[in-house]
């Protein structure tokens, strides 16, 4: 019964404590509940791009919200979309590392190079 406690108490600490700060260089965004995020609000609304239009206002023209734990990005102009998917695309641009394409011997794989003069050259 005591390990039930142990593991629970585990991953309330993990959700709240540890995973908040891998995504705090997310942008602002209105703040969610504890597991379901801003699920509850958005469902409420009559329309979803009222809800958005309304955390627009507030947060501006790049705003996070979360629903049920996974963080959503949204742009609300298609010039900040474009200034950071075409202008700084080179900070967005990579993948993440593959760790069994390293194992398997499949890194120098076109489907798994991250960004750069590499991938650029085919």
């Amino acid at each position: 019964m005591w390990h039930v406690i142990i593991v629970i108490a585990i991953l309330a600490f993990y959700i709240k404590i540890i995973q908040p700060r891998r995504i705090s260089r997310l942008p602002p965004g209105p703040p969610g509940k504890f597991l379901l995020g801003n699920a509850l609000e958005i469902r409420k609304a009559p329309f979803l791009w009222l809800k958005l239009n309304e955390y627009a206002q507030t947060y501006g023209g790049i705003y996070t919200f979360h629903l049920l734990g996974r963080p959503t990005v949204v742009f609300n102009s298609p010039s900040s979309g474009i200034d950071l998917l075409e202008k700084r695309a080179t900070n967005f641009a990579t993948r993440p590392p593959i760790h069994m394409a390293e194992l398997s011997g499949w890194a120098e794989a076109i489907l798994f190079v991250p960004y750069g003069p590499r991938l650029r050259s085919y």
